[in-house]
């Protein structure tokens, strides 16, 4: 399990935090506004994490997106062991290129509905493995630096 702190008043990001940003995660390109069933939610705009960052980057700030993990019930090809090890490694890769690291992990309509319970609160898919490879490959300053 992954603790997270807003260690060293690292929030909320400064634009002047650094030149490069990686955005990684299932839910950072792809709006999830509800769950399944009758709070599935089709809104007429919406901005996912991804096109917000981008948009409060500025030019002069490299953004880039990396997967890191499938989103439970999408795809199961990438759920896979190896797949999930190949999406896990090029999110962390990313993230050590980039100064600012942020993810954006949750759940799908698939998982998060009514009329079913779900079998864990965990994160699904790879996910919190996910967070510790890019909270390693992009530690979060000390409040000392």
């Amino acid at each position: 399990m992954v603790l997270l702190k807003n260690r060293g008043g690292l929030l909320p990001l400064a634009a002047n935090r650094g030149r490069s940003v990686a955005v990684i995660g299932p839910s950072a390109a792809n709006p999830r506004a509800g769950g399944g069933g009758s709070s599935y939610v089709i809104s007429r705009y919406s901005v996912t994490a991804l096109e917000g960052i981008k948009e409060a980057a500025g030019p002069g700030v490299r953004v880039e997106y990396a997967l890191g993990a499938a989103m439970q019930g999408e795809d199961p090809k990438l759920e896979e062991p190896t797949a999930a090890a190949v999406l896990r490694k090029q999110a962390a890769e990313l993230a050590a290129r980039c100064d600012v690291a942020v993810v954006v992990v949750g759940n799908s309509r698939t998982i998060e509905s009514e009329g079913f319970d779900r079998a864990s609160m965990d994160l699904p898919a790879n996910q919190d493995e996910l967070i510790a490879a890019v909270s390693a490959a992009n530690p979060i300053p000390s409040s000392s630096s």
